[in-house]
């Protein structure tokens, strides 16, 4: 339809412009892990080849029971190999190529000493250092400037007091910005984080100075810490639990320095739905956290938080926006600032059945008319049933006919019509038929409605019978 046709271009030139202009995020999740060697070796000396195929295949074995998990969870995790891994890297160190494709990797064949490089240049090949930053990267006070795009860390400065809770935070998932939200967790092993926890408790214990009640004035926040531990321990020793440290911070990007810092702003307000957290803006560590929050650069946030594993679970974001279906009939803007591919007959639905609610003038009408449009697009018939006529101008765009039934209009439903070429209703039929009648009529006192569905049931059959497939209304019932 010509109609739709010019729609549906008018929708993508403004989907496509909004990219360009970075009002449409495209959302993505990444897991990384980092495996330690064991034992500790001198920075920059080189392994064996045995031992770097031994500790490979460690790190395959984790990562295989890292995805058996998520695929248990109901995820479906896609294993990173070089290529996906240096398109990580390059899209965090190039924001302002977001919108293209990532280059190839180019994977050095091989490794020639400095004196030979130096003597023979052109031998060198492109290093991976080389081939990730495609920009410059230039340091202030309390922001980057990389790839056009201004940069600032926002940190949670300490842990969420009382209770934490699963989803909180959420509300970091929806500011309106291009950002990269950076959960870490390191995993403390049982028995050492047992072992500290015991020292602590004895530190702050005899800073209590309990000696029976005849002591000096103790400073409260010694009390409060040494109540705090013991509990973590009772906890641990109870339930065998185990201890992670956690680092939350979020890092926001924008192509002017006003509008990062108004995205700061923001995000410090949603950062006071996580209970008593104060938020820090990295300043003087602001290029060592840059560097440490890179996917796949083996270290860790520099602030850091140790915690039980129940608490630590809740700092994994629960919400995120839906993509979808893989099939999109109509793609709709959500309030993520994403796109949500929706197919109403998506064959992967246990049914074909919807509704959709909200107040009035949120946009239910709106909403309906789109997604109508498109499926008009496809050539699918449409039927509306509508009270208030707001759906009229749809109706008319596309050539439709709109058919007023209500008093004096000429035109009317008959619930007693039987589909052509049937002239005795089925049970799905009389069972439709008789709510429609015990609807109208009264109860009569003293019958049973038991007694009252039988004697209908059996008029309908009789009427069907008697009137050989001709018309019938509701005044064949009464007659």
């Amino acid at each position: 339809h010509p109609a739709a046709a010019f729609l549906t271009e008018e929708k993508l030139r403004c989907l496509v412009q909004a990219r360009r202009d970075g009002k449409l995020v495209e959302y993505r999740a990444y897991l990384t892990c980092t495996y330690t060697p064991p034992g500790r070796r001198r920075r920059r000396q080189s392994q064996s080849p045995e031992e770097f195929r031994r500790h490979q295949i460690r790190a395959l074995e984790l990562r295989e029971r890292m995805t058996t998990a998520l695929a248990k969870a109901g995820f479906e995790p896609t294993p990173l190999l070089d290529q996906g891994l240096f398109e990580l890297g390059w899209r965090y160190f190039n924001p302002g190529a977001r919108g293209q494709r990532a280059p190839r990797y180019l994977k050095p064949e091989a490794h020639y000493p400095r004196r030979v490089l130096k003597r023979f240049p052109y031998l060198a090949q492109p290093t991976l250092r080389s081939q990730l930053l495609g920009s410059d990267l230039a340091r202030r006070w309390d922001y980057l400037w990389l790839s056009g795009h201004f940069v600032q860390i926002l940190s949670m400065g300490n842990l969420p007091t009382g209770y934490t809770q699963g989803g909180m935070v959420g509300h970091l998932l929806s500011l309106p910005h291009l950002y990269w939200l950076m959960v870490d967790y390191v995993h403390e092993p049982y028995g050492p984080a047992l072992r500290s926890l015991m020292a602590q408790a004895r530190r702050l214990y005899s800073a209590t100075g309990d000696t029976g009640g005849l002591t000096d004035y103790t400073d409260p926040t010694v009390r409060v810490g040494f109540k705090e531990v013991d509990e973590a321990l009772s906890h641990m020793s109870e339930t065998g639990t185990h201890v992670y440290r956690v680092g939350l911070s979020l890092l926001l990007l924008h192509s002017g320095e006003d509008g990062v810092r108004q995205g700061i702003q923001e995000a410090r307000a949603a950062f006071t739905n996580l209970p008593s957290v104060q938020p820090i803006l990295e300043t003087a560590g602001l290029l060592t956290q840059f560097i440490a929050l890179a996917p796949c650069s083996g270290q860790k946030n520099e602030r850091m938080f140790l915690t039980l594993q129940e608490n630590a679970a809740d700092f994994f974001p629960l919400d995120a926006p839906w993509r979808g279906s893989s099939r999109p009939v109509s793609l709709m803007w959500n309030r993520w600032d994403s796109l949500t591919a929706i197919d109403p007959f998506d064959p992967r639905s246990s049914n074909w059945n919807g509704v959709v609610i909200g107040g009035s003038g949120s946009g239910k009408t709106f909403l309906m008319q789109m997604l109508l449009g498109d499926l008009l697009r496809e050539g699918a018939d449409v039927m509306l049933v509508d009270r208030g006529y707001g759906y009229k101008p749809l109706v008319e765009l596309f050539g439709g006919e709109t058919i007023p039934i209500e008093p004096g209009s000429g035109v009317s439903i008959n619930p007693f019509e039987l589909p052509e070429g049937a002239s005795i209703p089925d049970d799905q039929r009389k069972g439709f038929l008789l709510a429609v009648l015990r609807a109208m009529l009264p109860s009569e006192g003293g019958v049973t409605a038991s007694l009252e569905n039988a004697i209908l049931t059996s008029a309908i059959g009789q009427v069907y019978a008697v009137a050989e497939g001709a018309p019938i209304t509701l005044s064949t019932f009464a007659e």
